[in-house]
């Protein structure tokens, strides 16, 4: 019996260490922040609650419109980094071709 309780307080230990947040120091609005949901991480508890109070939407709606808005910026940061290597392609064959044709005119 007493390694059993043992073998549970040492489970709970670990669990605390390594998968509960730390939540000293922090306000109570911050500490609902830690285990809320995952879209609402980048944003402050404070601008989501008001977010929320102003989209006149109800909560499963509202972070549906967070979700969809994530999504087009990603797609917008990969569709920049696509068109910026496109131009840098674009640049060094342009460069390749003047190098080329500087060194055909040396000869």
């Amino acid at each position: 019996m007493f390694f059993l309780f043992a073998f549970f307080g040492l489970v709970d230990t670990l669990f605390s260490h390594f998968v509960m947040k730390e939540t000293r120091g922090l306000n109570d609005k911050e500490k609902k922040s830690l285990y809320g949901p995952a879209e609402m991480m980048d944003i402050m508890p404070e601008v989501a609650a008001k977010w929320r109070d102003l989209s006149g939407v109800g909560e499963e709606e509202f972070f549906a419109l967070v979700r969809k808005e994530k999504e087009i910026r990603l797609r917008l940061k990969v569709g920049l980094k696509k068109k910026l290597a496109q131009i840098c392609e674009k640049s060094d064959a342009e460069a390749a071709a003047k190098l080329k044709a500087e060194q055909d005119n040396k000869q």
